[in-house]
């Protein structure tokens, strides 16, 4: 369950792991689109860096599931 965001706060990235009724693990990777954090934000430092920092945690989704996939194989 992902936790609500409190007051004065905005869930950029999210990550989610569960597990179905097969035994197979979902990964749920979920954030905001950068398009419309420039949209939203305007064209300024800030809203670059929260794009950037967005960006980042997508890149390394990729890289956890394979980590998360290649220590399940080991069991």
């Amino acid at each position: 369950m992902t936790p609500s965001p409190k007051k004065n706060e905005a869930i950029l990235f999210s990550t989610t792991v569960s597990i179905n009724n097969n035994g197979n693990l979902i990964t749920r990777h979920e954030s905001v689109p950068p398009d419309k954090v420039l949209h939203n934000l305007g064209d300024d430092y800030y809203a670059h860096l929260i794009c950037a920092i967005v960006r980042h945690c997508n890149s390394d989704s990729y890289y956890f599931d394979e980590q998360l996939d290649s220590l399940l194989k080991t069991f």
